[in-house]
């Protein structure tokens, strides 16, 4: 599956990746931790775990429903 990229001040934050039913991955870049270890969210803490579809989908739909 293709991943998508997430930017935030033209940096590399991760990659949601597409999942069942609309849902979605996300996944922090291992640069952005390298170099900023700060987390987008309170939901979303800064690891190199992927976060499950239902904690990803639920943040980001929430930035693209404004």
């Amino acid at each position: 599956m293709s991943k998508m990229i997430v930017q935030w001040a033209q940096e590399t934050v991760g990659y949601l990746t597409p999942q069942r039913r609309g849902r979605v991955q996300f996944t922090y870049a291992p640069e952005w931790i390298e170099k900023y270890d700060q987390s987008i969210s309170l939901s979303l803490l800064c690891t190199l775990e992927n976060f499950d579809a239902q904690t990803s989908t639920a943040f980001f739909d929430k930035l693209t429903s404004l």
